[in-house]
Order: structure tokens, then sequence, then C-alpha cells
């Protein structure tokens, strides 16, 4: 039976991949701050801060990992860090990207598509590599790339929707939702509401990020997580 650690597996997504990977077959290792919503035999729940570096570096070390699955955000120069920690002490490190890298240069987009932090002109927009989120997460792609190990795992989910989560074009739901309840409008951009949504059920994306853990032809290798169906922004703001 392989062992996997997932880390902050309670949130938008992982409350999905962790159901899918016990029925594949997985003993998992859940770090959260709050349960899991269910029990299983080979399921830990470990309640703790997986942002605590003493205590994660213990538990990987201590603990040999076939996989570890990170729902985690990072700002740069701490990705840095714990990319060569999780690196090192894995068979595969699955590290969450997101679709919002790709720049808008091709369609249909595929993992080898343009980024915007490689296709952007914008010097002003560049600077904020280490804070703006498609910038952030691309940068922290190529930290992978480049550590001269192929161990890892990158998967690019679209925008998922999920038990308490949910975005309209870049408006959180507590924001539009909130205000749709009080019968108060919900300004959106004009120019986003005939482009295509990237939005899928997080239940969907949950179940493909587990079934490419432990999986030898996945590493070294990218993958979008998204489903086929799509709306456009105006027709999900109907909705």
């Amino acid at each position: 039976m392989k062992k996997i650690l997932v880390l902050g597996g309670t949130g938008a997504m992982g409350r999905y991949a962790v159901p899918e990977l016990l029925r594949l077959g997985f003993a998992v290792d859940v770090v959260a701050l709050d349960t899991p919503r269910f029990t299983h035999e080979n399921l830990t729940s470990m309640i703790a801060d997986a942002m605590d570096d003493a205590w994660l570096e213990k538990q990987i070390t201590e603990t040999r990992y076939d996989v570890i699955l990170d729902f985690m955000s990072y700002t740069l120069p701490r990705f840095k860090d714990r990319a060569e920690l999780f690196l090192r002490n894995t068979d595969q490190y699955m590290f969450l990207s997101s679709c919002r890298v790709y720049a808008n240069e091709e369609v249909p987009v595929k993992e080898t598509s343009p980024r915007l932090l490689d296709a952007s002109k914008d010097e002003e927009y560049l600077k904020l590599y280490e804070r703006e989120y498609s910038l952030c997460k691309a940068a922290e792609e190529d930290v992978l790339i480049n550590s001269g190990k192929k161990n890892w795992t990158i998967i690019l989910p679209a925008t998922t929707y999920s038990t308490g989560r949910a975005q309209l074009v870049t408006l959180e739901a507590g924001t539009f939702v909130y205000r749709a309840l009080l019968g108060k409008p919900v300004v959106l951009p004009i120019q986003a509401k005939d482009k295509p949504a990237t939005l899928s059920w997080a239940g969907d994306v949950g179940v493909m990020i587990a079934r490419l853990a432990g999986k030898e032809e996945a590493l070294g290798e990218k993958f979008i997580a998204a489903t086929a169906e799509y709306n456009t922004w105006g027709r999900i703001a109907e909705i």
C-alpha cells in the first residue's frame, strides 16, 4: 500500500481528492486545520499548521511518503526552500499550479502553451512576479522544472467551484453571493461577458488529481485538470 501525505486536504479540491485516493488504495495522511468529514481505516487526520516548517520537515523525514500532494499556496522565496525539501523526501511531489498562468496566445490552451510570465511585454506587470498569483505560480513551476529532478508532477486546475467556494470572474462568493442575497447589483467587467469560463466542479477536479498520484508516467509532466463543459461568464452570472 502506497502512503501519501496531503497538505491542505480539507479544502475546495482536497475534500474530493482524499476519498478518491482512499478508493484507489492509498494510505492517506491529511494535514489541515480541521478534520475531514468522514473516517476510514486507511485515513489519518493530523490537525496541524502545514506552514510550520519545523513540524513538516520532521513529519516527512521520519515518515517516508511515496507521494506528497500539496494544496498549499506559497510565496516564491518560501516555495524554493520547500521544493527542495519535498523533492528530496518523496518519490512524487504533486504541485498545484493554476490554469491562470497561461497567456491568451493559443486556442485551445495546452500544457505547452505560452504563459503570462513568458509572453507578457508589460514590464510593470512582470515586476510583480513574486506576489501576483499567475506569475508566482509560473515562477514556482520553473523552480521544479529547473531543479534537476523529475520526481514532480505539476497540476493546473481550472477555476473550481466547491462547497463554500465560488468565483465570478474576479469576485469571490463572499462578495457576489452576499450582494445577490440582498438584491444588490454585482458589477462585472463587460470584457468578460462573452468569454468562455474555465469553471469546473471541484468534485471532478479532485478525482482527476487523485488519479495522477503514484503514476510513474506522470513524473516530470504538467496536466491541466478541467472538465470539457464550459459556459461564458455572462451565462454563469445569469445562473
